[in-house]
């Protein structure tokens, strides 16, 4: 009677770590269908790719954007250089009116009408008009300069000529 104790506790117990083992299987079971679920949808699903950059000194788009940055500057730099010499222009401008408002009596008639239709009754007409004479008068002041600087020119190869001239005379004299 006490084997059949034991054989009947063997069985249970033997019958009880079936049952355990059985039902670790299916807890496997179900967990492993739960992961091979969820492989599934991670494969079914579209990656995100992990884009990194990377600058080198040597990449074409570093290269661009210095390239761009020195072409701004140098726009930038002949921009300011240009209104520079704008600035300075008017400024010249300014000083030599106020020179001949210096020179000429101030009761000139010459001053009035400047005075006059430039700031007082402002008239376009009268302005160009102005502008073209003074385009004119410049022209005349130019022409007149180069013509000077021709007869210059013409008169200093004329004394040379005339100075070689003498010196062959006084080289023929001498042979005779």
């Amino acid at each position: 009677d006490l084997t059949k104790k034991e054989a009947s506790k063997d069985e249970q117990r033997s019958k009880l770590l079936f049952d355990t083992i059985n039902q670790v299987k299916q807890e496997q079971n179900v967990t492993s269908k739960f992961v091979q679920d969820k492989l599934n949808a991670m494969d079914n699903t579209p990656q995100k790719k992990v884009v990194t950059h990377r600058f080198e000194p040597t990449s074409k788009y570093v290269l661009l954007f210095i390239g761009g940055l020195a072409l701004s500057l140098v726009i930038s730099i002949w921009g300011n250089l240009t209104q520079w010499q704008e600035y300075q222009d008017w400024e010249e401008a300014d000083l030599k009116y106020r020179a001949l408002k210096m020179v000429l009596p101030s009761d000139d008639p010459n001053i009035h009408y400047i005075e006059k239709h430039f700031s007082v009754c402002r008239d376009e007409k009268v302005i160009d008009d102005v502008r073209n004479r003074v385009a004119a008068y410049e022209d005349s002041i130019r022409h007149h300069h180069e013509m000077v600087e021709m007869a210059t020119y013409k008169d200093s190869i004329a004394n040379k000529l005339l100075q070689e001239s003498n010196r062959i005379k006084r080289a023929m004299k001498s042979s005779k």
